[in-house]
């Protein structure tokens, strides 16, 4: 029951619902303060003032209602899908075809250097206190789900929260419509370009990861083999 009812606080928080009525609250207020006085300017009746907070608190559950269902955003009014969903289209890469067993571990490191895109040196901080980091040289994703090269443990973060991906001669960092936003070096984005060492945020519990950008070089290339070869996962938990 606890595990349940924290699950239910998580969930609630996620999609903002006390944020909502809060702000619904104080808009209702300042609106019932604004009738109150206006109200025998235009010769409202009595019990006008009365009969506008009733409808709001009448109408308080549908807007709770309504805050668990949809989700308004940069991008507008969309309806949550669940917790841990994504929008972001499934794209076929490198990642995919080594994640599938479609190609050869070898291949993949070969086309990535062969690009000349370098390498990703994810670094973070463990529950235990201790530093952790790999090196990817293909696109991959930061969530909750099991397809997520860097995988984070809390019901805050999406399925599939964020992607780090290269194009156009760049490594870039994406927010998949995540719910709770992605933070990097402390600013909301939906999309921006990853140079040097920048800070990564996906939920207000989780720990912040680095993101360093690695040149191409004989160097990258021992440490993407040695990825492919070992496998690894960033398995991230919150302190």
């Amino acid at each position: 029951m606890p595990n349940r009812l924290t699950g239910f606080w998580a969930e609630a928080r996620r999609r903002r619902i006390f944020s909502t009525v809060g702000m619904y609250v104080v808009a209702m207020w300042g609106l019932s303060q604004g009738a109150a006085e206006l109200g025998p300017v235009f010769g409202a009746p009595d019990g006008f003032v009365r009969g506008l907070v009733a409808v709001a608190v009448l109408l308080l559950p549908v807007v709770i209602v309504l805050a668990w269902m949809f989700d308004l955003g940069l991008r507008g009014i969309v309806r949550d899908p669940g917790p841990g969903a994504s929008h972001a289209p499934r794209e076929f890469s490198e990642t995919d075809a080594f994640n599938s067993g479609l190609a050869h571990q070898a291949t993949i490191s070969a086309l990535d250097l062969s690009r000349g895109i370098g390498a990703v040196l994810v670094h973070w901080t463990d529950g235990a206190g201790q530093s952790n980091s790999v090196t990817l040289g293909a696109s991959f994703f930061l969530g909750r789900g099991q397809e997520c090269r860097v995988r984070f443990y809390d019901p805050l973060v999406s399925r599939k929260h964020a992607r780090v991906y290269f194009e156009d001669g760049r490594w870039y960092i994406e927010d998949l419509d995540s719910r709770n936003c992605t933070l990097v070096d402390g600013q909301k984005i939906e999309r921006i370009v990853l140079e040097g060492l920048s800070l990564v945020q996906v939920s207000e519990s989780s720990p912040t990861i680095q993101l360093e950008i690695l040149s191409p070089g004989p160097a990258t290339r021992a440490a993407i083999d040695r990825v492919l070869a070992s496998t690894p996962i960033a398995h991230i938990r919150p302190k």
